[in-house]
Formats: structure tokens, C-alpha cells, sequence
């Protein structure tokens, strides 16, 4: 697994408010070898550094503009394409076209597309069969404004991150390299890169959809759940070989388990991965039908994944965990 990959992987769904700053605690100290270190509190400095550690507030942008709104410098290209999800209005820089194979336009319909035949091909609810709905969607570069984008978006390495119900951020270079990784690459493996990101987005506003609107805020439901439907939806696309996304995920997932406990969500790849697994296990079990009826209980009753699973299926953590690894264990 490549570092550039396991970064892909971790694309978000983000929710915050229109603005807010707020101030975060830091502590600066020398290690024992001179080497400048950064934690959070004091008490993360070791007893020996403590008497010569320097702590403060420093502030923290929360601001993210809408998509139309982020600068994105003095050449910008626009258009607005219907796709088979509905509308999409897109903005992007100009350099970051010779990424690609395909342009900005055609990336996000065949993504589009791909999305549309999975909703299609199996039970999904008849109102996401037929999802029409305008999206909003910006192509960043990778110097991103750090006073439209926060903080932590700046920094984390996330190639993509989704604002309910349908905005999406695409940092280009992030996608082809990760964090200050080359940006050059074989352009048709850029394209399916890119078209793996824009199906886990995607996917963040059909659970939004599955949810309608409600639900808690949950990481590992819904990175697993955008997780496998980038795994699911992806056997749609032309651009990403047949169980690709699949093959990846449980490489990530076998090499965590025993490592971790299972449901110990840390934002990592393997974390992305196993809660993953719970959807897989879901599907294979229970049918869409199954995945349907979780998401109306959680929806209906306010209930987290976990508590929805037991409630209708009498699957408790133990189980859960079980049978998402009696699917890993099938996976070649």
C-alpha cells in the first residue's frame, strides 16, 4: 500500500459552523536529542523538558467558505454540467488541469455516472435511484487560502472533504500525491485516483440522503459507510479496475487486525477499513433491504449504527465484529 493511496483513502465528511475561531492550547520544548517538538498540553511534555517548555493559545481558523466562494488565484475556470445525479456547478484553477488525463468536467460526470448505476443496480431506496439534486463542487490547488479553509484541513492531508448535503472539496495534488509527494504522474492512474475520491465523497451525501439529514455524528459509521460505497461503486467505473477498491481496503484492514481493537476509530487508513468491513458484513447478510432498514431505524429513532444493528438484528459489538471478519477472511 502505497503512502499516497492510504492517504487517498481518507477523504471526510466535515461539518462546522459558518465561521468560529477558536484558541487551542501548545506547548513547544527540546527532546532529549535538541529536535523541536509540539504537543498539545503540558502534561504530553516528559518531567525532564517540562521546566524549559514555552505554552500558549494559538488560534485556529474554523472557517470553510462555500465551494463558490474559495479563492482559488487569477486564472479560474467554471462551468455547469448536468450529470446523471443532477446539476453540478464547478470551479477550479487552471494548473491543475495538466494533472490529469481527463478534465475537471468529464472526472466528476463519469464519477457522477458510476455513482447513478450503483444506486441503480440493487435495492437502494427508490428516492436515491432517482437522486436529482444541485451539487456544488471546487477544485483546489494546493496552497490552500488558510483563511477560507480550516486549520486542520489545511494540515491533515485529506485529498477531499464533504458540507452536507452536497459540497465537495477536491485538493488535486493531494489526490495524484498525497501531502508534498510529486505531483507528476501517468495520467490515466491520476484519473482513477481522483475517480476513487469523488466516489467516496459521493458517497458522504447519499448516507446524508439515507439519513435524511439526521443521524449523530458518527466517524466510524460514516467513513465506513463512504468507504464502501467507494468500494461498491467503484466496479462502475472504467477508470478503476474491477474489485480494486475492495482489494485495497481489506489489505488495510488484514494488516490492522490484532493491532487494533476493531472499533478503534483513529482516522487512519486501517480505520477506514475495518468500519468498512461493517457494511460489507451488512450487505452480505441481511441484504440492501438490511442496509435500508438500519438507516430508516437510525434516521427514525436517532440511534447510532451499533445501537441500530442490535436493535433489529441482535447483532452486539461481538457479532458485528464476527461477521466483518468471516468477510475479510473471504476476501483472496
Amino acid at each position: 500500500m502505497s503512502t499516497k493511496r492510504t492517504l487517498a483513502a481518507a477523504a471526510l465528511v466535515v461539518s462546522l459552523a459558518a465561521t468560529a475561531v477558536i484558541a487551542e492550547q501548545r506547548c513547544v520544548y527540546l527532546d532529549s536529542r535538541g529536535q523541536t517538538k509540539v504537543v498539545r498540553s503540558i502534561n504530553q511534555v516528559p518531567a525532564q523538558s517540562r521546566g524549559r517548555a514555552r505554552c500558549g493559545e494559538i488560534m485556529q481558523n474554523m472557517h470553510l467558505a462555500a465551494p463558490q466562494e474559495v479563492e482559488l488565484g487569477a486564472t479560474v475556470r467554471r462551468d455547469s454540467i448536468a450529470t446523471s445525479l443532477g446539476r453540478v456547478e464547478l470551479r477550479w484553477p487552471r494548473k491543475i488541469e495538466t494533472l490529469f488525463g481527463r478534465t475537471p468536467q468529464r472526472a466528476v460526470a463519469e464519477s457522477m455516472q458510476a455513482a447513478s448505476r450503483a444506486l441503480k443496480g440493487r435495492g437502494f431506496p427508490i428516492e436515491l435511484q432517482r437522486l436529482d439534486v444541485q451539487w456544488q463542487m471546487v477544485f483546489l490547488d494546493e496552497d490552500l487560502p488558510e483563511t477560507q479553509i480550516p486549520a486542520y484541513l489545511v494540515s491533515n492531508c485529506h485529498p477531499a472533504w464533504m458540507t452536507p448535503p452536497t459540497n465537495l472539496y477536491v485538493v488535486a495534488q493531494r489526490v495524484v500525491a498525497g501531502c508534498g509527494g510529486s505531483s507528476k504522474g501517468k495520467a490515466s492512474v491520476n484519473d482513477g485516483e481522483l475517480a476513487s475520491v469523488l466516489l467516496h465523497e459521493i458517497g458522504h451525501a447519499v448516507e446524508y440522503q439515507m439519513l435524511q439529514g439526521k443521524g449523530d455524528a458518527d466517524r466510524m459509521r460514516a467513513e465506513g459507510f463512504a468507504s464502501w460505497f467507494e468500494q461498491y461503486s467503484g466496479d462502475f467505473s472504467p477508470l478503476i479496475a474491477e474489485d480494486a477498491a475492495k482489494r485495497r481496503y481489506f489489505a488495510m484492514a488484514k494488516a490492522s487486525i490484532g493491532r487494533s481493537s476493531f472499533f478503534e476509530f483513529d482516522g487512519s487508513g486501517a480505520a477506514y477499513a475495518r468500519a468498512s468491513l461493517i457494511f460489507h458484513a451488512l450487505v452480505d447478510r441481511k441484504g440492501f433491504e438490511g442496509l435500508r432498514a438500519a438507516y430508516s431505524h437510525m434516521a427514525n429513532s436517532g440511534a447510532g449504527l451499533l445501537q441500530a444493528l442490535e436493535a433489529l438484528y441482535d447483532w452486539n459489538q461481538q457479532k458485528i465484529e464476527s461477521e466483518s471478519l468471516r468477510i475479510l477472511e473471504r476476501s483472496p
